[in-house]
């Protein structure tokens, strides 16, 4: 048996009760980011970047679309 899709103000209030929920869990998200930031507990990007295409090319994972900082 399947759920059938809510309608009505029943869908309305799940609907915004679950972009509650997402956007208090980005915010928390972002609050740990700029903490870890403050605390210096980060890397370049292009160094992460350059990480990945090297353990690529140890296991020869060619399919992982990792884009260049050219572009």
């Amino acid at each position: 048996m399947t759920d059938t899709p809510k309608s009505g103000p029943d869908a309305s209030k799940d609907s915004t009760s679950d972009r509650n929920q997402q956007t208090a869990a980005l915010l928390r998200i972002l609050e740990l980011d700029k903490h870890n930031i403050a605390q210096g507990n980060f890397r370049d990007a292009e160094d992460f970047f350059t990480e990945l295409d090297a353990e690529d090319q140890e296991t020869g994972d060619s399919t992982s679309g990792h884009l260049d900082s050219e572009g």
